[in-house]
């Protein structure tokens, strides 16, 4: 895990940041209908950055199930406290903004539900930050995949995360005509689970996928031709999602192959773009990406009803431009309350740990 710290890829943060503004778009019906894809983008990086862990973990599979259940677990809760320092203070936000809306104490109570990740777990929440549904389905789908790909990484990746892929998304394109199903149930299981389950299980696929594709490093006419083919696919795919109407959505997962594969052109490195975004001021639009997605919906969701309760009627257009800046505002206000948390955390285990030791 050590691993993923050291090096940040331009291209993805910039991606990061793109899809992202999709979601933001899609949240405050400004265009980008299929912005929804964006979920597709970052299940696939958790994926391929889980992939890469493990690629570079000492994986056995006749390690006893106890060291792999343990390791699991210690993965799942390094991915809890990257997220909840800051996952916090939004839903804090979210939470007061949803409450002032409805004026119901309920909405508090519900609040529980978002903090313990339980709404695709059918348990009541608040939906105050508008992406626990996300969340939820994030680590629950880690659980489920991890441990699986740690004892049999080189067979589950090449063979069966493909395939679990092309499983899910026919279902979901079939039933429902879209893979935009955030929350939806069928039967007991939930279409969340499903959603990342099998866009991290291709996320992993892609990771293989990059790593064959680093032997074309060296060979400059490779390098062209997969640097313009993958600048070809995303904007391909940000013209679909931007004017994506309903009837072309059933073409969802095809246009999820070619993110697939121009991802895993960008996670190799070897694209001509990755030396030119490979810039501190890309790796700060990937790191702001994560406080917009935590904080856009409540503004876009909450503020209007908030400001009708107290009189107060605003034109369409300035209703969007406060949501922004809100959402940028929160955002920094986020950011600052999360990393306070982090120090009081690692204050009080660093105290929990010199007691231990007398």
């Amino acid at each position: 895990m050590s691993e993923l710290k050291k090096h940040r890829n331009g291209e993805i943060e910039l991606l990061r940041f793109v899809f992202c503004f999709a979601i933001i778009c899609l949240h405050g019906e400004m265009k980008f209908r299929g912005g929804f894809l964006g979920v597709e983008f970052f299940y696939m990086v958790t994926g391929a950055f889980m992939a890469k862990s493990l690629s570079g973990d000492d994986i056995n599979a006749n390690e006893s199930y106890k060291i792999t259940f343990q390791k699991s677990k210690n993965f799942i809760i390094y991915y809890i406290k990257k997220i909840y320092p800051f996952f916090l203070p939004a839903t804090l936000i979210g939470t007061i903004l949803a409450f002032l809306s409805t004026r119901k104490l309920y909405i508090v109570l519900y609040a529980f539900g978002d903090l313990l990740f339980l709404q695709n777990f059918g348990f009541p929440a608040a939906c105050a930050t508008g992406v626990v549904w996300y969340l939820s389905s994030l680590l629950f789908g880690i659980a489920i995949l991890y441990p699986v790909a740690r004892r049999y990484f080189n067979v589950f990746s090449v063979y069966f995360c493909p395939l679990i892929f092309l499983l899910i998304v026919g279902f979901f394109i079939k039933i429902y005509g879209t893979i935009e199903v955030p929350c939806e149930w069928y039967g007991v299981i939930n279409t969340g689970f499903l959603r990342a389950i099998a866009d991290i299980s291709l996320g992993i696929f892609v990771y293989i996928i990059s790593e064959n594709l680093r032997r074309f490093n060296k060979l400059l006419i490779y390098r062209i031709i997969f640097s313009i083919m993958e600048l070809v696919f995303f904007v391909l795919i940000i013209l679909y999602m931007a004017f994506g109407v309903e009837s072309w959505f059933v073409y969802d997962g095809y246009i999820v192959i070619i993110m697939a594969f121009a991802l895993s052109v960008a996670l190799s490195e070897i694209s001509l773009w990755n030396k030119i975004l490979s810039k501190s001021f890309f790796s700060s639009l990937g790191k702001a990406s994560f406080f917009l997605f935590l904080n856009h919906y409540c503004w876009f969701k909450w503020l209007e009803p908030a400001l009708n309760n107290i009189g107060l009627i605003i034109d369409n257009n300035l209703f969007k431009l406060l949501c922004i800046e809100f959402t940028i505002v929160s955002s920094i206000l986020t950011w600052f309350l999360g990393l306070k948390l982090k120090k009081i955390y690692f204050f009080l285990r660093t105290k929990s740990n010199k007691y231990e030791n007398k």
